[in-house]
């Protein structure tokens, strides 16, 4: 009943600001008339984009200067943000977030697939409670839902 009433205020709220011809249906953008997609009538995906050199070039001048970035792990503490370097996150965040990977290849990946699909996921293996590793996740192949 609530995710209904979310669904029409998302409507609502669509009509006033999408671009003419578009419109809001089944939770997501689509045109009014026709397919979706460019004037062209050629389908662009993430994997097809990349076999042009300067998709590919400017994916990977973006991603490698953002996974070089430091990362900090932040907790809010009431009104306040401390930095977490005790977190177990961090350590895998700053080392090695798999036996196969080093950091900067998973924030590399994470960087590009953000870039590509507007999103980055990763699976987080647990022991008990506690994260011991992190996987990147094809966000071609995750599809998010709200229970």
């Amino acid at each position: 009943m609530i995710q209904k009433a979310i669904q029409k205020l998302r409507a609502k709220a669509a009509e006033f600001i999408l671009p003419q011809g578009w419109v809001y249906r089944n939770g997501g953008f689509h045109r009014e008339w026709g397919e979706d997609g460019n004037p062209s009538g050629v389908n662009v995906t993430p994997e097809s984009s990349l076999q042009t050199v300067a998709v590919m070039r400017c994916v990977k001048l973006i991603a490698g200067v953002a996974a070089s970035l430091p990362v900090d792990v932040i907790e809010r503490v009431g009104d306040r943000r401390e930095k977490r370097q005790d977190h177990p996150v961090e350590r895998l965040l700053d080392y090695s977030p798999n036996p196969e990977m080093t950091a900067f290849n998973l924030r590399f990946a994470m960087w590009a697939h953000y870039l590509l699909w507007g999103n980055a996921y990763c699976l987080k293996a647990m022991v008990g409670s506690r994260i011991v590793a992190l996987w990147p996740l094809n966000p071609a192949l995750v599809f998010v839902t709200r229970n």
